[in-house]
């Protein structure tokens, strides 16, 4: 396509990229941005070509923006097998939303929610990545937050199984469990007798 070899729809070429329209487009106007120098995916490309990428991307949603009138746009990248990608050659997705179309947002392409709280994702996400002294304070205070959120209900379900525990003890040691409120009894009774040894006494304590 870049050399000219397949036809394409092209609706923007420049020295770095290209665009074109999408072959089996999802709606009016969707259009693929590709840089013209093969990058298999976005992770190969560097800074610079990625700039020119999307400052193709932005100027290609601008033009249908202003001549196809569409209210929004889905704009992105299908990266790997899984995620849909035929074509091993990075291109961006600029889908025009209209009313009615039919489609969703973003978040509807996948519905795998995770099972680890988002301190534990981040962190693996940015391993062995230094991070700014305001982002660490951020999360620090985001972790205090939690633990002061997790500190009532460790108190309470700590209460209600001594409780259990307590109530599981009278059933298996009813025996036990006598004996020992009879020597705490005959305890206050030995203080009592003492106390009163020493008002007749006049002995102070």
């Amino acid at each position: 396509m870049i050399r000219g070899g397949i036809m394409t729809d092209k609706v923007y070429e420049d020295s770095d990229t290209m665009a074109f329209l999408d072959a089996n487009p999802s709606a009016p106007g969707h259009t693929l941005v590709i840089p013209k120098k093969h990058k298999e995916n976005i992770i190969e490309m560097n800074e610079g070509e990625i700039a020119d990428l999307f400052r193709t991307v932005k100027k290609v949603t601008e033009m249908i923006k202003n001549n196809l009138k569409p209210e929004g746009f889905n704009i992105g990248i299908n990266q790997g097998q899984i995620a849909g990608q035929r074509v091993p050659h990075v291109h961006v997705h600029v889908i025009p939303r209209f009313p009615n179309d039919g489609g969703g947002m973003v978040q509807m392409v996948v519905n795998n929610k995770p099972k680890e709280d988002p301190v534990t994702i981040a962190s693996k996400i940015r391993a062995g990545e230094e991070l700014p002294d305001y982002i660490k304070r951020q999360i620090e205070d985001y972790e205090e937050t939690e633990k002061k959120k997790e500190l009532p209900e460790q108190e309470e379900k700590k209460d209600e199984e001594e409780e259990e525990l307590e109530e599981k003890e009278k059933e298996l040691f009813p025996h036990v469990r006598k004996e020992t409120e009879t020597e705490e009894e005959s305890e206050e009774e030995e203080e009592d007798v003492y106390e009163k040894m020493l008002k007749r006494m006049r002995i102070p304590k």
